[in-house]
């Protein structure tokens, strides 16, 4: 049976907003290791008010979809946001991965309403480019 590590996807505040609002925030994949716990990725910072959710949807699919690039697969989410990714052990990068996998992953991560069609034939096209 092969041994899986998890990743958690959490926001975190960079800058509170203030007395005018509009706190900068990101979101950090970060994983807990025996040394204690390991960010493996941020997000960009966004700024985050009340018309700013497509913003902060955008940039976390951004997130997650470069975690699938390394490797990284969905294994839970809550309110349609991917909470929580897992990979085996030991697959470091999708490099490794043959490129029928890594588009398999992609149009996973589009069924899923994690990338958009757009996010999904730019990345499609790079893949393709290397082959």
């Amino acid at each position: 049976m092969p041994a899986w590590e998890t990743c958690e996807i959490v926001i975190e505040t960079v800058r509170g907003g203030g007395f005018f609002g509009g706190s900068r925030l990101r979101w950090v994949a970060r994983k807990i290791t025996t040394s204690g716990v390991e960010v493996i990725a941020t997000s960009d910072e966004f700024k985050m008010g009340p018309s700013d959710d497509e913003n902060a949807k955008a940039t976390h699919n951004k997130l997650v979809a470069h975690l699938a690039y390394e490797g990284w697969e969905p294994a839970a989410d809550a309110g349609g946001q991917v909470t929580l990714m897992k990979r085996r052990i030991g697959e470091q990068s999708a490099q490794a991965t043959t490129s029928a996998d890594l588009l398999q992953q992609l149009a996973n991560l589009r069924s899923a309403g994690i990338l958009t069609e757009q996010e999904f034939r730019a990345k499609k096209a790079e893949i393709l480019k290397r082959i």
